[in-house]
């Protein structure tokens, strides 16, 4: 889902739209003390335009909630994902970190190996249905850093 968000808001508001250079789509998830998880959008532009391109994500989102991606997001992700996971198999920071997380979650760590079989899973309906569940547009926090200058001109 996230990187599937990262391909369509890139497409749109970089390639389409001419807004931005770059975006970018994280999540971060927390197991301990509670299970909670956050996803952050980010681009910088001209702050003329924070408005409209602000509710380009907004459609993006609900294009994914409501028809879910095409087939050739899903191409697209699973070849980015195929790519990512061999070459961060010859990285020893990649190994800590997954051993690591396996250990802390309590999952059999062999299952490290079983990612591309994951890969292949991928659907558009698991797509749709994750973003449906995780991308709740009513509880959002939404800050625009403006320049400098521009910030002394709307105080006075």
């Amino acid at each position: 889902m996230i990187d599937m968000m990262r391909i369509k808001l890139r497409e749109t508001l970089r390639e389409d739209l001419n807004g931005t250079y770059g975006i970018g789509v994280t999540l971060s998830i927390r197991l301990y003390p509670r299970q909670e998880y956050s996803i952050q959008i980010s681009f910088g532009c001209n702050p003329e335009r924070v408005e409209e391109l602000n509710q380009t994500v907004f459609d993006q989102i609900d294009s994914l909630q409501v028809f879910g991606p095409r087939e050739k997001y899903i191409t697209k992700v699973r070849e980015t994902q195929t790519r990512s996971y061999e070459t961060n198999l010859k990285e020893n920071g990649y190994w800590v970190n997954e051993l690591r997380s396996a250990y802390y979650t309590k999952q059999y760590p062999l299952n490290i190996l079983e990612y591309p079989k994951l890969v292949e899973t991928l659907s558009a309906k698991m797509v749709q249905d994750a973003t449906k569940k995780y991308f709740n547009t009513d509880n959002y926090v939404q800050v625009v850093l403006l320049p400098e200058s521009q910030e002394k001109d709307e105080q006075e």
